[in-house]
C-alpha cells in the first residue's frame, strides 16, 4: 500500500475550507465591530443570500472532496514511483521550503491567470457568468462556480508542485495558502492584517466590478496581472 500521507491529504483539503467557514459565520452574525472593514462600506450579505450561496457551496464542496478522494485515494494504491509528489522524510530547511512555496505560487499564478482569462472569453463566459452575478463579494462566493469550472481551477494546486518535485507537505502548504488567500479576496472585507497575507483584498473585489481586470490579483500576487497590463486598483 502507499504512503498514508496521501490519504491525509483528504482531511487537509477539507481543513483548507475553514477560512470560508469563519468568514461566513461573521457574515451570518453581522457584528458591528466588523462592519467598518466592509469594502466600500457595503452591507453584510443577507441571510437569504447566504442560504442560496451556501447551497451552491455545498454542491461544489462535494465535487472538490470527491475529486480529492478519488485522486489521492488512487495515488495511495499506486506504487510510490508513480506518485507525482515526493514522499518519505521531509528533509528541506525552512528557507528552502519557503523559496519553493514562492516558486510554486508564481507558477500557479500564471496557470490561474490563463485559466481565469480564458473563462472570460465569449465562448466560455457562460460557464463563468454565475460567479460574476456576485458584485459585493462574500466568502461563500468563492465557490459560486460551475462544476466544470471548479474542476479546472483545481488543476493549479494539484499540478503546480509537480515540476519542482515537491514533497506532499508542500502540496498541503500551498493548498492552505491558496484557499486562505482566495477566501480573503472574496470575503468583502479589507483589514490591514489581511494585507500581510495578500497584496490587497480589494483587488479581487475590483475584478467583480471590472471583469476585464485583475484576473489573478487577489488570488495571490499581482505580478502576472502587472506583466500583462490587466492590473487595476479599486477606484
Amino acid at each position: 500500500m502507499g504512503d498514508v500521507r496521501l490519504l491525509l491529504t483528504i482531511p487537509v483539503v477539507l481543513a483548507t475550507e475553514s477560512p470560508c467557514w469563519a468568514f461566513t459565520l461573521v457574515d451570518w452574525l453581522k457584528p458591528e465591530c466588523m462592519r467598518k472593514y466592509r469594502i466600500r462600506n457595503t452591507p453584510y450579505p443577507t441571510n437569504k443570500t447566504l442560504y442560496k450561496g451556501g447551497l451552491v457551496y455545498l454542491r461544489i464542496l462535494a465535487i472538490i472532496m470527491t475529486v480529492t478522494i478519488v485522486s489521492f485515494g488512487g495515488m495511495y494504491l499506486l506504487p510510490k514511483e508513480y506518485v507525482p509528489y515526493r514522499l518519505g522524510p521531509f528533509d528541506q530547511t525552512l528557507p528552502s521550503a519557503f523559496v519553493e512555496l514562492i516558486l510554486i505560487t508564481l507558477l500557479n499564478d500564471l496557470f490561474f491567470f490563463i485559466l481565469h482569462w480564458s473563462a472570460h472569453l465569449p465562448a466560455l463566459y457562460p460557464m463563468h457568468a454565475d460567479h460574476h452575478v456576485v458584485l459585493d463579494t462574500y466568502a461563500l462566493a468563492t465557490h459560486v462556480l460551475d462544476p466544470y469550472e471548479i474542476l479546472l481551477f483545481m488543476c493549479p494546486p494539484a499540478l503546480g508542485p509537480i515540476p519542482f518535485g515537491s514533497h506532499v507537505y508542500m502540496v498541503w502548504a500551498y493548498a492552505l495558502l491558496a484557499n486562505a488567500i482566495g477566501t480573503l479576496g472574496h470575503s468583502g472585507y479589507d483589514h490591514p492584517y489581511f494585507r500581510l497575507l495578500t497584496i490587497d483584498g480589494r483587488d479581487h473585489y475590483a475584478h467583480h466590478h471590472r471583469p476585464k481586470t485583475n484576473f489573478c490579483t487577489g488570488f495571490l500576487f499581482s505580478l502576472v496581472d502587472r506583466i500583462f497590463g490587466t492590473y487595476r486598483k479599486l477606484d
